[in-house]
């Protein structure tokens, strides 16, 4: 790989991490904001809405996605053989 296309696919990993921390900013505020009860308080586990598993999903596969691009920011950074 020429060092043209090792920067091309380092910028082009970086616009997706990016893009993925903005998603993930996104639902982890909807997320806040629909105050989901995470804390069964007395012993008693209060029921989710669709709507909250929905929030709770969202926010688990944004996160899911932050770390998945930031392995292949990271992979595309590092330095290639020459040959």
């Amino acid at each position: 790989m020429d060092g043209a296309t090792h920067e091309r696919e380092a910028r082009l990993a970086r616009s997706a991490y990016i893009a993925a921390v903005f998603q993930l900013s996104r639902a982890m505020r909807r997320w806040e904001e629909a105050r989901v009860l995470l804390d069964p308080g007395h012993g008693v586990l209060v029921p989710w809405s669709d709507e909250e598993h929905r929030l709770t999903r969202d926010a688990a596969e944004a996160w899911a996605a932050v770390v998945a691009q930031r392995r292949a920011y990271e992979s595309a950074l590092r330095p290639r053989p020459t040959h």
